[in-house]
């Protein structure tokens, strides 16, 4: 190693180098836990509101009932490979930034089991709703966030905050891609004062393999008048608007918390390069240029910011996983981890403490007048 080698100053002053470390480094951690997060929570939206539609389309009627040549076009449709009237509700389960909704889907006897091998669920444990039975089977994960067993009650009225209106008993557990459960679709639109017999209120429409947007077109061309149609191209169209609008939201304040830090960095930096003024004047004295002392001062804030980056990546990733398993997971909840997105977020960390270290330092050594620093020292 030279000398004078950047590398050998940082090995040799760890104590000075070590606060300014440290801030990058805690910067880094905080960053990323914002963006983890931020990211589960659009994950854990995404797997709920958005994924199924990949499988299924829903119709809803908005006046209740689905008007009767809404219903005949449906059946008529050469697209579509099943069609199952449906009544839908939900129960709030904990989530990472307050409570979240769990759609429960209230499908007719014989049509449960089709719904779940058609979405990738299974019965994992217990059984299916009877017909018109005060029942529900729920997702594992429902489960294990709402604290529940088999047998245990959910509702409306065990919770108030659950639209699913009355007192339902578990009695199954289902596991799979999707956080759903499933009621007897006789109970449910009974409970909401319908006759079972009547015209459905909302069809779950399974399109025939490979045409999927094919039905997703015909599906669109429905009276808007009287229903909603919810496909995939188009939620994931407004999915897409709601999650940038929280995207930017987290962008700016984490590029307010970044720039901060970055300027309270290269304070320290710059205190400890007035540290360093006499070292400089001898080697400009020496003979040493003003460009090799540049060049030598930013490989040292290069590497001592780079390494803080990614220690505090490193860092994040162990912190992160452990708080997931002692905090989240026994909740139901699943954190994303360290991804592409977590990164990008903490690049401006490592780039704007450069920026403001480089340059408050460089000001300072080419206004260097190593004369008067020599006769001081002197």
């Amino acid at each position: 190693m030279a000398p004078l080698s950047a590398w050998k100053y940082v090995s040799r002053n760890k104590l000075k180098v070590l606060p300014v470390f440290c801030v990058i480094a805690v910067a880094v951690f905080a960053v990323a836990v914002t963006a983890v997060l931020t990211g589960s929570m659009i994950a854990a939206s995404r797997k709920v509101w958005l994924q199924p539609y990949e499988r299924y389309s829903l119709v809803v009627g908005l006046q209740g009932l689905l008007p009767p040549e809404v219903v005949a076009r449906l059946q008529r449709n050469r697209h579509a490979a099943a069609l199952l009237p449906v009544a839908t509700s939900s129960i709030r389960v904990p989530g990472i930034f307050g409570s979240e909704p769990r759609p429960i889907l209230a499908l007719r006897e014989q049509d449960m089991r089709v719904f779940l091998a058609r979405v990738g669920l299974r019965l994992a444990e217990g059984r299916l709703p009877g017909p018109g039975e005060a029942a529900v089977a729920l997702h594992r994960d429902i489960m294990r966030g709402k604290g529940l067993r088999l047998g245990a009650a959910v509702g409306k009225d065990v919770d108030e905050n659950d639209t699913l209106i009355g007192r339902y008993r578990v009695v199954g557990v289902l596991e799979g891609r999707y956080p759903f459960g499933v009621a007897s679709y006789e109970r449910i639109v009974g409970a909401n004062a319908l006759k079972p017999g009547s015209a459905a209120r909302a069809y779950v429409v399974f399109p025939r393999p490979g045409q999927e947007r094919l039905l997703w077109r015909e599906l669109r061309g429905l009276d808007r008048g009287s229903v909603t149609v919810f496909t995939y191209d188009k939620e994931a169209r407004r999915f897409v608007r709601e999650i940038a609008n929280l995207d930017l939201m987290v962008w700016i304040l984490n590029l307010i918390t970044v720039t901060a830090l970055s300027l309270a960095v290269g304070l320290l930096n710059l205190i400890f390069v007035r540290e360093r003024m006499g070292e400089y004047g001898i080697l400009a004295a020496m003979g040493y240029r003003r460009s090799f002392l540049l060049r030598r001062t930013f490989l040292e804030v290069v590497a001592v910011t780079v390494a803080a980056w990614g220690a505090g990546l490193a860092i994040s990733r162990g912190m992160l996983a452990l708080i997931a398993r002692l905090a989240y997971e026994p909740k139901g909840i699943y954190l994303t981890g360290i991804d592409q997105r977590v990164v990008a977020y903490t690049v401006p960390v490592p780039v704007l403490t450069l920026a403001f270290s480089l340059l408050m330092v460089f000001w300072v050594l080419w206004r260097l007048d190593p004369v008067s620093i020599v006769e001081r020292r002197d």
